[in-house]
């Protein structure tokens, strides 16, 4: 009887354990308290089955981390790629605009051969004309002596008429005294003939003799008369002579005046003539610096010619090189969906076989940002990507506006913190309540990484961002070209949100056109995210304010689209410079209403977040501070940056 039972118990219990077999089940132990060939069979299936299924759990792992990796090298090829076609199309530009300076190269160095030409012709004229001048001034410094001559002469014939003025004078005086004789002598005369009428027969000669003297006398008086007028007429003549001569001696005192600036114009232009011949020697020793600057420009752009066309052989080989590397990450892509599609297959056939295991934990990252905005879109894809590579479970937060952002961000701590996640990863408002909810994650033992910006008194694994700084410096020596380094601009302050890194966007810009350009920099107070009605009204105000503005400053997207949206309205030729750089900025970069954007590598900070929280979580330290730094985009090179948005 105990024989038969124990053979029923026996056949009992390899029946159950067959049938387990049969049904793949090999969860939990199977004893029939004698071993037996079936025990052993079953035992060590499952224990090959429970290693099989742990070993497929972490092919299954690296396949989907595979698939993600290969994502990941298959955009960089093509962003590779598109970097690199258009730098060889820009290297093929480059040959020919070199090309075209040498052309001009060319035809400088005829023009300079010309111009030297010229400068010889010129500086032999020159130096005929300083003959022909020379020549004149010694004829002018010859008709000069003679003036003086003339003049000394003239000034000999002067003193000799005041001589004769002089003595025609005494002539007068004798011709007075002839006169007064004869005056006296046919008084005389007459006093003697009436005496000889007297004197009767007695005095008749004498009356005949005093009538001759009376005559005589009336003669004298007469050619006394005529000498007097003819002295007269002399001296008003020498009079006249002696006006015309003082006349003359103005005159010549005035041609020596002439003479004398005429003989110093001379010397002026032989002087300008002089130093037109130095500088014409000098410029033509400059010329011929020229001529051998010009040879050395030549032979450069030669250089560079052949530089470039071995760059640009180089740029299309390593478009060529970057083609086939496309090739092979298709070809991973491929062998990596070959791979998953097998794994899940696998996955698929061996669901029938039951095992015991222990159900792997993905760590639960939080990513939060200060706002549900496009330009966190290329963040979130890169991070997805690396989320699969590393094998996280990550989920995105993000507040819906500016204004209630605080509120917003607080309520996803709140829910963060009733749930199991192993870390946060923020770009945070800075607010009281979001403080104190991540000091409680902290405390909680929740890692945390600050991107964008920091929060002090909270413990924190690391902090990866743009320095804002260094952001706004970089804008205001955008702006200094943009203006030429003078003019005014416009930053706005935001009055109704705090955000660290964009407070210090405005602060590094203001600083460096104040410290180091001779831009004026004016400042408007703003609020976070205006509605298009405020944004018209509040840049409407700016520009009253300050009619002389050239060029505004956004501190972010959202106010650059504002301003690109008012300038495009009222058509105004004021420069729009903004920071970041998204689908519609580059709309409107590409339609001229925003210059240039200086962009952020924000696609990178969610995959470097995890990339330091994986270490974290193994232990490792990991870098304190990362500024992944900024590039800028405008209508020349935005084809560069096609994929970064």
């Amino acid at each position: 009887m105990g024989k038969h039972l124990f053979g029923e118990g026996k056949k009992q219990g390899k029946t159950i354990v067959r049938e387990k077999i049969l049904n793949w089940d090999f969860t939990g132990p199977v004893s029939t308290g004698n071993e037996n060939i079936d025990e052993k069979i079953y035992t060590n299936l499952k224990g090959y089955f429970t290693e099989f299924h742990h070993d497929f759990e972490n092919v299954r792992t690296v396949s989907s981390q595979l698939e993600g990796v290969a994502d990941e090298i298959r955009d960089i090829s093509f962003n590779v790629r598109n970097a690199t076609e258009y730098i060889a199309k820009g290297a093929e530009n480059q040959t020919e605009d070199v090309e075209q300076c040498l052309k001009f190269a060319d035809e400088l160095a005829t023009q300079i051969d010309h111009m030297d030409r010229q400068f010889i012709d010129l500086k032999t004229t020159s130096e005929e004309m300083s003959d022909v001048n020379i020549r004149g001034k010694r004829t002018i410094e010859h008709l000069s002596l003679q003036q003086k001559e003339n003049k000394q002469a003239l000034s000999d014939i002067t003193q000799e008429i005041y001589v004769l003025v002089e003595k025609s004078k005494k002539i007068n005086d004798i011709t007075e005294v002839l006169y007064r004789i004869a005056a006296q002598t046919n008084l005389l005369a007459l006093n003697a003939a009436i005496e000889a009428a007297r004197a009767g027969d007695a005095g008749k000669g004498f009356v005949v003799v005093a009538d001759e003297v009376r005559k005589l006398s009336e003669e004298s008086r007469i050619a006394s008369q005529n000498i007097n007028d003819s002295v007269e007429d002399i001296t008003i003549e020498l009079g006249k002579l002696k006006e015309s001569i003082d006349k003359s001696e103005s005159t010549f005192d005035a041609q020596e005046e002439a003479v004398n600036t005429v003989v110093k114009s001379f010397e002026d232009i032989n002087y300008f003539i002089n130093n037109f011949i130095k500088s014409q020697n000098e410029f033509s020793l400059q010329v011929e610096s020229l001529d051998e600057g010009k040879r050395r420009l030549v032979d450069s752009i030669g250089d560079i010619a052949a530089v470039i066309e071995e760059s640009t052989a180089t740029t299309q080989e390593v478009a060529s090189l970057t083609m086939s590397q496309s090739s092979v990450v298709e070809l991973i892509v491929k062998m990596s969906n070959d791979l998953f599609d097998k794994v899940s297959s696998i996955e698929k056939n061996f669901t029938k076989v039951k095992v015991d295991v222990e159900e792997k934990v993905k760590n639960k990252i939080a990513i939060i940002f200060d706002i549900e905005d496009p330009f966190w879109l290329p963040t979130i894809a890169e991070t997805k990507k690396a989320a699969k590579a590393l094998n996280f479970d990550v989920e995105f937060f993000a507040p819906k506006t500016r204004n209630e952002g605080a509120r917003e961000m607080s309520d996803i701590l709140d829910t963060i913190l009733r749930s199991s996640f192993d870390a946060i990863v923020v770009s945070p408002i800075d607010d009281k309540a979001v403080i104190e909810r991540l000091k409680a994650a902290s405390n909680k033992g929740i890692k945390i990484i600050f991107i964008n910006s920091l929060l002090q008194g909270i413990s924190y694994e690391a902090l990866i961002e743009t320095n804002g700084i260094q952001l706004g410096t970089h804008a205001a020596n955008v702006a200094k070209k943009l203006l030429g380094n003078q003019g005014e601009v416009v930053v706005g302050l935001w009055s109704d949100a705090k955000i660290t890194s964009i407070e210090q966007r405005a602060e590094g810009f203001i600083n460096e056109l104040n410290e180091n350009s001779g831009v004026k920099v004016n400042i408007s107070s703003v609020v976070g995210e205006p509605s298009d009605r405020e944004a018209e009204e509040l840049i409407g105000a700016m520009l009253v304010k300050y009619p002389k503005t050239k060029l505004v400053f956004a501190t972010n997207v959202g106010w650059g689209l504002a301003y690109a949206k008012y300038f495009s309205k009222h058509k105004s030729d004021i420069k729009v410079l903004t920071v970041d750089y998204t689908k519609n900025i580059k709309d409107n970069i590409v339609k001229g209403y925003i210059h240039s954007a200086i962009a952020q590598r924000a696609f990178a900070w969610g995959t470097m977040a995890l990339e330091f929280l994986s270490d974290v979580f193994e232990g490792k330290q990991v870098q304190k501070y990362t500024d992944t730094g900024t590039y800028e985009v405008n209508k020349v090179n935005i084809n560069i940056y096609e994929n970064r948005i």
